[in-house]
């Protein structure tokens, strides 16, 4: 019994410790690197960026983080849109958009659901009564076009409302095309693997993490005590 506990938080460190290895090749990674930022959490994408911008030859901003930073750049997202986000720090967000704005590519269409149908429509065509529920055809064309030169891809949270078959093309196109690519893949964040699972495409992404808080704090540059409490029981207990 004593062995089996001595083993038991080896292996889960060894886990952890690959984990840690292979999120640390973010912080070397081969060019180009792309970060994608999707699904319904966007407070700390602002941070992230201000992580990752030198390092980062393109960052990618879909789903609600995407539709955050469109009212950030002065685009009219709509009331229904605006209520959704809440209170997010938008001057944070412009300020960004003004220092780094060469390297962020935010949607220029985007889908909504009008009488039971999937819509497209243009940025120009803002404001909608409509809740934002995906990237649209022109968006996904252009994201696509930068997966394809990616050597290291970075991808966190989903494009659009995937669980949907109405919303899911944006998810499902941008997923199949990272997994497809040469570039070192890593994944994480709970819905981001629900989609990677849903189509079909674990085995073709280099590395998926489980972490959703953690890996957003391991982005933000923030230290993972669970990852150096793991290492320290590895060398306290060797297999």
């Amino acid at each position: 019994l004593i062995g089996f506990t001595h083993v038991l938080p080896s292996c889960a460190g060894r886990l952890m410790e690959k984990e840690s290895d292979m999120l640390n090749k973010l912080k070397n990674p081969k060019k180009p690197y792309i970060s994608f930022f999707g699904g319904a959490k966007f407070s700390g994408v602002p941070v992230v960026i201000e992580q990752i911008y030198e390092m980062a030859d393109k960052i990618l901003l879909a789903g609600l983080p995407g539709t955050a930073f469109l009212k950030a750049s002065g685009i009219n997202i709509g009331k229904t849109n605006e209520e959704i986000l809440g209170d997010a720090n938008f001057d944070e967000m412009k300020e960004i958009l003004e220092k780094f704005g060469d390297k962020i590519s935010l949607p220029i269409d985007v889908a909504v659901e009008e009488d039971g149908k999937r819509k497209e429509i243009g940025i120009e065509e803002l404001p909608t009564q409509y809740p934002i529920k995906d990237i649209g055809k022109k968006t996904i064309d252009i994201f696509k076009k930068e997966i394809g030169k990616a050597s290291t891809i970075f991808l966190s949270g989903p494009p659009g409302v995937f669980e949907r078959k109405k919303f899911l093309e944006g998810t499902k196109e941008l997923f199949t095309s990272i997994a497809n690519s040469s570039a070192f893949s890593i994944v994480g964040g709970g819905h981001t693997v629900a989609a990677i699972n849903k189509f079909g495409l674990s085995e073709k992404i280099s590395y998926i993490s489980t972490g959703g808080g953690a890996l957003e704090k391991f982005m933000m540059g923030e230290s993972l005590p669970v990852i150096e409490a793991l290492k320290k029981n590895i060398k306290a207990f060797p297999s």
